[in-house]
């Protein structure tokens, strides 16, 4: 069990619970398939995709260099940033190291 993981599973659940879009995870800090489906899905609802797959491939990329996140919504921008830390955790990374 590894606590980021279990954090990240928390977060989105909690953040993204209530979309329609985004399907409830289990938590218990194991990374897999799941949750990195559950980032993309949360990275796509923040691009206010129309299409919402849960897999990245070329409409996750095309929305993303575009600049669809609005420069003063705070918050859409503040949760991107999480959830590329989170994948970043999830994929053993530290995304705080210096």
């Amino acid at each position: 069990m590894d606590q980021r993981v279990l954090d990240a599973q928390k977060w989105l659940n909690i953040t993204y619970g209530n979309n329609d879009n985004y399907s409830i995870i289990q938590e218990n800090g194991k990374t897999g398939n799941v949750v990195m489906e559950a980032l993309v899905t949360a990275l796509q609802i923040e691009l206010e995709m129309s299409n919402i797959t849960g897999y990245f491939g070329s409409q996750t990329t095309s929305a993303y260099n575009q600049n669809i996140v609005k420069y003063g919504d705070s918050d859409s921008y503040n949760n991107i940033i999480r959830i590329l830390q989170h994948a970043l955790y999830c994929k053993g990374y530290n995304p705080t190291a210096v």
